[in-house]
């Protein structure tokens, strides 16, 4: 009598917990956005032109 062989176990990876993590970084990269580009004043310089 032949023993049958197990298959081997499937090797995969759980992609959903780095699809939640990425999720959460682009919704705080949106909120956030917005906020930084109305704090940033800037002095550009003044060029003379020969």
């Amino acid at each position: 009598m032949e023993l049958k062989k197990a298959p081997p176990p499937v090797a995969d990876i759980n992609v959903t917990p780095m699809v939640d993590v990425m999720l959460v970084l682009l919704i705080i990269f949106m909120v956030i956005t917005p906020m930084l580009t109305k704090g940033v004043s800037v002095d550009m310089v003044k060029t003379r032109n020969p």
